[in-house]
């Protein structure tokens, strides 16, 4: 795609690139030399590895939710108190799974902020 834009003309400046979903404790720049290469080779000084989307349990956890990350992460519930006074399994259980949401989505939020950061400087 890269080598596709700059071959119609897109000013290489321009472009920007981000790697998606890097497992915890891999170096992107191993996994992607071959595109951090091209991008030396074709003048894309925008393209950095600090501009990497790390894998989240989140992004399978969001499917069906209505809500974004960042509503996500902001979400201001008390789910241990309703962990605490939940009278049924089923309540408890559901009031867990937001808070792992919730936890996860601080995190992922956290990332798209550094990703965005990067982006931008």
């Amino acid at each position: 795609t890269l080598m596709a834009l700059v071959d119609m003309g897109v000013d290489p400046a321009r472009l920007r690139v981000v790697f998606n979903q890097i497992e915890p404790g891999v170096d992107p720049k191993a996994v992607f030399e071959p595109v951090l290469a091209y991008a030396r080779s074709a003048g894309l000084s925008a393209v950095s590895t600090a501009s990497a989307i790390d894998e989240n349990e989140l992004f399978g956890r969001m499917k069906g939710l209505t809500q974004g990350i960042d509503e996500l992460a902001k979400d201001d519930t008390d789910y241990k108190a309703m962990i605490r006074t939940a009278t049924t399994q089923a309540e408890r259980h559901s009031a867990a799974a937001n808070l792992a949401i919730k936890r996860l989505a601080a995190g992922a939020q956290d990332n798209l902020d550094q990703v965005y950061a990067a982006l931008t400087t």
